[in-house]
């Protein structure tokens, strides 16, 4: 079967869907000192939730530095509100129409995280977070092989969908330079991972945006995952791109794939 990097792969699955949740919550309210404090649609595990109706967030994916002459992939995200609580489905889709890689999540109404699932479809994999109680259990499952494991669930848990709305809910710390800590729960690795996030002006995207940089904590992990980084507007106004991992894989050869580290830019729908 196909071969990659076991490391990265569990960054890069598992923390992917991050990119999902950054490009839902892309509306911000206010100015002055507040003036990039994003609306929240606020989804960790210890706050209610402050949820809309249905929404569809569209973005173009690019090879990361390769610039935007050659499209990969198309990305749309439906986020779907209930009574009992929030889904959300994010699907990444070649030019060719073929769905490379589909995430599905579900958030109970009181803000709690449930479940996470990840189709792979490059690599055959499968890959299943669920909450149970204060237990986190992990499943991935790719060329035959299974694994399991179970966690407790840590302080500032975060998962993909959760991402956007756990920095919202620390935007003043961020604005005034803090560095804002989270447990990052990574599917395919079966456990959470320490990162942090500081706003940053070393990006070349700083001299006309707002940049917040993600980057592990543990120093091996830093070795082998770079940065990533969120990009919004000046003022708060919209979400303009991201950098960094997504679920996808670019073939090297007929037995080996690599990890795709992407440039995700939102898109408008188009007109109706």
């Amino acid at each position: 079967g196909a071969t990659v990097n076991r490391f990265a792969i569990g960054f890069i699955v598992g923390v992917a869907m991050g990119a999902g949740g950054l490009f839902f919550a892309e509306r911000y309210a206010g100015r002055g000192s507040d003036r990039a404090r994003p609306e929240m649609v606020y989804m960790t595990t210890n706050h209610a939730p402050v949820l809309r109706t249905t929404r569809v967030l569209r973005a173009d994916v690019f090879a990361r530095g390769a610039g935007r002459s050659n499209l990969l992939f198309r990305y749309i995200e439906t986020r779907e509100r209930g009574d009992d609580g929030a889904t959300i489905s994010a699907v990444y889709t070649g030019t060719d129409g073929v769905v490379a890689a589909r995430e599905d999540a579900r958030i109970d109404s009181d803000g709690t995280f449930r479940s996470y699932e990840l189709h792979q479809d490059q690599l055959g994999a499968y890959g299943r977070m669920n909450r149970t109680n204060e237990k986190i259990d992990f499943l991935y499952a790719e060329n035959g092989k299974t694994n399991r494991d179970d966690e407790d669930v840590p302080d500032r848990f975060v998962v993909g969908p959760t991402l956007f709305e756990f920095l919202g809910a620390r935007w003043s710390e961020i604005l005034s330079g803090e560095t804002v800590k989270a447990r990052v729960a990574v599917v395919s690795r079966c456990e959470t991972f320490g990162f942090k996030f500081r706003m940053t002006t070393d990006h070349p995207a700083s001299a006309s945006n707002l940049v917040v940089e993600m980057k592990p904590s543990g120093a091996l992990v830093a070795l082998a995952l770079h940065s990533l980084y969120i990009i919004v507007a000046p003022d708060g106004s919209e979400l303009r791109r991201y950098e960094g991992i997504a679920p996808l894989y670019r073939r090297v050869d007929d037995k080996k794939w690599e990890p795709l580290e992407v440039e995700m830019v939102r898109v408008e729908p188009p007109p109706t």
